[in-house]
């Protein structure tokens, strides 16, 4: 089986083409670490194991937001 052909421009063009994550206040963390990241996680696994209806799962976990708020610029 032959592979498809290399398609280079692909990894020049992805800052263009790219959607970068939210930036958050160092202080509470972002999409991979910190308390920003334990906040939406601990939601969404919550929500996907039925252990919470998605509502109440992302609800809760709004106990991040003091840390943004305190910490927005």
């Amino acid at each position: 089986m032959t592979p498809p052909p290399k398609n280079t421009m692909a990894f020049v063009n992805a800052a263009n083409d790219a959607i970068f994550p939210r930036t958050f206040p160092m202080e509470c963390g972002g999409e991979y670490t910190g308390l920003v990241n334990q906040t939406y996680i601990a939601a969404l696994e919550a929500a996907i194991r039925g252990q919470k209806d998605v509502k109440t799962a992302f609800t809760e976990s709004m106990r991040g937001q003091p840390c943004l708020d305190k910490n927005a610029k």
